[in-house]
């Protein structure tokens, strides 16, 4: 029924352009998925965990459709030895600060220090773009929020760091 069609490739991918196009909202998510990213391979690129490792375990963690093809090219360009770089650089969706902070990172062999420079950002963005929105709408501060689901996650990843060999890691989180 409905359910099984919400799970199609094509329908996931129209609900992502919709939600993200969406005036408020959109930004909210597209800071969101970049805390997702950016802790992410963050924590497990300081565990030492492999790139490649790292980058599937990232793929279960942040699902967003836009973020399929560039998890593919991330993949690929890793696997040729060119690098995190290439990928960053050809995803329109990623800020330039991004790109640019990927691209130091990496050159500087600190992108798993830079990851979580910018993971705090984006939290600290998302925060505050909740706070906002909870003021302006009156929303009771006992329901959990978007920031503590993501604080969820980021346990979920550091048990995953510690133990890299486990398959199918997957985000409590979710869009």
């Amino acid at each position: 029924g409905v359910s099984r069609l919400g799970r199609t490739a094509l329908v996931r991918r129209i609900w992502n352009r919709v939600k993200m196009s969406l005036p408020i909202a959109g930004k909210l998510y597209a800071e969101a998925y970049l805390f997702q990213l950016s802790s992410t391979l963050g924590l497990l690129l300081g565990s030492r965990v492999p790139h490649l490792e790292a980058i599937r375990i990232a793929r279960n963690v942040v699902r967003s459709p836009w973020y399929e093809d560039f998890f593919a090219n991330l993949e690929r360009n890793v696997e040729a030895g060119r690098g995190v770089t290439p990928a960053f650089q050809e995803a329109a969706f990623f800020p330039d600060t991004v790109k640019l902070m990927a691209s130091t990172g990496e050159s500087s062999a600190a992108l798993d220090t830079v990851m979580g420079r910018l993971a705090d950002q984006y939290r600290t963005a998302v925060d505050t773009f909740e706070e906002i929105v909870f003021r302006v709408r009156g929303v009771d501060r006992g329901d959990k929020r978007l920031v503590d689901r993501l604080d969820d996650a980021s346990r979920q990843m550091r048990l995953a760091a510690r133990n890299p060999r486990r398959e199918n890691v997957s985000c409590p989180v979710s869009w």
